[in-house]
């Protein structure tokens, strides 16, 4: 170990988590943090790369099954990754494309000079309108 070696508590704090996150990460088999003699985890610039790597995962919404594989840890399909990624990323566009068409109507919507927007104004009401009707087209 290394004086540059950082105790859980040092670990949480950096990152913003609770120390029992990093515990559960280690269960999971997701971190392998190293013991010093006295049985405490000491977390090294690799561990602390695997945990910045997990949290991007997770903030890019995988689930720890799907980021374990990515680490490395389990699969014997070496290519399931590369799926994985791609499945996410799909999923990553279509959010994103939903969310920039709520800040649109939102940004129309604050410019509306309707007392409500939602009830009032001829713009918002095209666009919901627009939307109740791709509903009803999905629903027959």
């Amino acid at each position: 170990m290394t004086s540059h070696d950082l105790h859980v508590g040092a670990v949480a704090r950096r990152f913003g988590l609770r120390d029992s996150a990093l515990r559960f990460y280690e269960r999971r088999g997701l971190l392998h943090p190293p013991r010093d003699a006295n049985g405490q985890r000491r977390y090294r610039e690799k561990d602390l790369r695997d945990l910045a790597f997990l949290l991007m995962c997770r903030d890019g919404g995988l689930q720890l099954d799907d980021v374990s594989v990515l680490m490395g840890h389990g699969s014997a399909d070496s290519g399931r990754w590369q799926d994985i990624v791609e499945e996410r990323i799909v999923g990553i566009d279509a959010e994103m494309a939903r969310l920039q068409a709520s800040r649109r109507f939102l940004r129309q919507a604050r410019q509306c000079t309707s007392e409500h927007p939602a009830i009032e104004c001829p713009h918002a009401k095209q666009i919901l309108d627009r939307i109740v009707a791709e509903a009803a087209q999905r629903d027959a």
